[in-house]
């Protein structure tokens, strides 16, 4: 941890709904921060797009879109696989399984549809539960990353229409 920060308890990182990383920019991005801070400061000029109103509303329509039984089982599925993975010690937990099914359903919206698929889960489980389960000892030694097992789980686990061999 950097001075004057701490690493969060695990049990308030599982409060967060996504970890996002979106690393360095490339070079003329970069170059373009800098000349973009030398005169004028950028921020000084940002507007409003929405209010709660709206907040509100959109929060309303994405509780509406559909998710059938079977998303709820695949998404009870990958949680359970979470937690007998051989490289997790602390697997997600039931309010990851609560923001899986809401953000999949934003993936859903996103995606202008109003139910949920396989698709959308797949899509936006690693960002949603990387920072939600803890890796064993083995696999921190090994520095293997949280996003690479849950990978795993997503690939080792039934979707729920998959067609029985």
């Amino acid at each position: 941890a950097a001075a004057g920060t701490q690493i969060l308890p695990h049990a308030q990182m599982d409060r967060f709904l996504t970890q996002l990383s979106i690393g360095y920019p490339d070079k003329n991005s970069e170059k373009a921060i800098i000349l973009g801070r030398q005169t004028a400061d950028p921020f000084a000029d940002v507007k409003q797009v929405v209010n709660a109103e709206i907040v509100k509303s959109m929060q309303e329509v994405t509780l509406a879109v559909t998710i059938k039984d079977e998303i709820l089982t695949y998404i009870t599925d990958l949680v359970e696989a979470s937690r007998t993975n051989n490289l997790i010690e602390l697997g997600i937990s039931p309010r990851g399984s609560i923001a899986i099914s809401h953000t999949a359903k934003a993936c859903a919206i996103m995606n202008g549809r109003d139910y949920v698929t396989e698709e959308d889960v797949r899509a936006i489980f690693a960002d949603v539960c990387a920072h939600r389960i803890l890796l064993t000892q083995k696999a921190r030694a090994a520095a293997v990353p949280a996003r690479e097992v849950l990978e795993q789980v997503i690939s080792n686990t039934k979707t729920p229409y998959s067609v029985e061999q």
